[in-house]
């Protein structure tokens, strides 16, 4: 049902939840009941479609509300007259998204109900950095030895995928006793796509791309880190006279304030381009090795 309404993202779903709450409060007289709301870890859970049990007595009063159906049926295997429509989310990327969403909390895969249109990766910065989007592509993968081989049903469809001039990640699925996932950027691809058309057609992964809590730190860092920058990198070429300014200058520094359309990479890397200068200009005569402090 949840599949059928495109609510498969928890920040879709939890928006209906909401409103259907603050709903049957008014209808029922309960105030209390405004303030339901589902955590993104407790709607990952109902929605893998293997959780049992009953959820709290708000929560399944407004799901009954909300679904139309009593929360013990709700919670139970379909019957076998009720027969879901089958979308583009009955694929093996579904299950990869949702263990991405449960492992990382500064994840969120959003999957598109267009078999044309790419599935989103969303990377949020929390108050570190300010987060950007990727597109990605699941695919089943096979292992031999030191890596994964890529098995796509749909040549065509991985094809479209990589043709964009945008970010893209590619992540392998492999289904054995638990779930395993294999990371690459899509640019990387491209670069390996003459081997991919050669006759046995092989796109391979090494398995030391494994998706484990490095790699996507890794991943989660760097991609934040080149967007940015990409993203400023206009202001911060023009900046660039400005800094000389501040440099002749016996105490100063840059204002955060004074350029607040950047980014907090482009911030970040203003201010550290500005002291590294600082340090160089100072370099020269010096009679025994400087110490400076900076941020890095």
């Amino acid at each position: 049902m949840v599949q059928e309404r495109h609510w498969d993202n928890w920040v879709v779903f939890s928006g209906h939840f909401e409103d259907t709450a603050r709903t049957l409060a008014k209808e029922a007289g309960a105030p209390r009941l405004a303030n339901a709301t589902v955590a993104r870890r407790t709607f990952d859970r109902w929605y893998t479609g293997y959780w049992y049990g009953r959820p709290h007595n708000d929560a399944a009063r407004v799901l009954e509300r909300l679904l139309g159906f009593p929360w013990t049926e709700l919670f139970s295997p379909a019957p076998d007259v009720f027969h879901a429509r089958k979308t583009v989310h009955d694929r093996d990327g579904l299950q990869a998204s949702l263990v991405i969403g449960e492992r990382w909390s500064t994840s969120r895969l959003f999957l598109s109900a267009d078999n044309n249109m790419a599935d989103s990766w969303e990377l949020m910065g929390r108050n570190v950095l300010d987060g950007t989007t990727s597109a990605v592509l699941f695919l089943p993968v096979a292992r031999h030895g030191e890596e994964v081989r890529l098995c796509p049903s749909d040549p065509s469809g991985l094809e479209r995928f990589l043709r964009p001039a945008r970010r893209g990640l590619l992540v392998g699925v492999e289904e054995q006793d638990d779930l395993r996932l294999y990371v690459i950027d899509s640019a990387n691809v491209r670069k390996n796509l003459a081997a991919f058309t050669t006759r046995d057609k092989r796109l391979t992964i090494p398995t030391a791309y494994e998706l484990d809590d490095l790699t996507y730190g890794i991943l989660w860092s760097l991609i934040q880190l080149d967007d940015g920058l990409l993203a400023d990198d206009q202001t911060l070429d023009d900046e660039q006279q400005v800094l000389e300014t501040y440099l002749q200058l016996p105490r100063s520094a840059p204002s955060r304030m004074a350029l607040p359309m950047l980014t907090t990479v482009g911030a970040s890397w203003l201010g550290s381009a500005f002291c590294a200068q600082h340090i160089q200009r100072r370099l020269d005569g010096a009679s025994e090795i400087p110490l400076f402090w900076t941020r890095e």
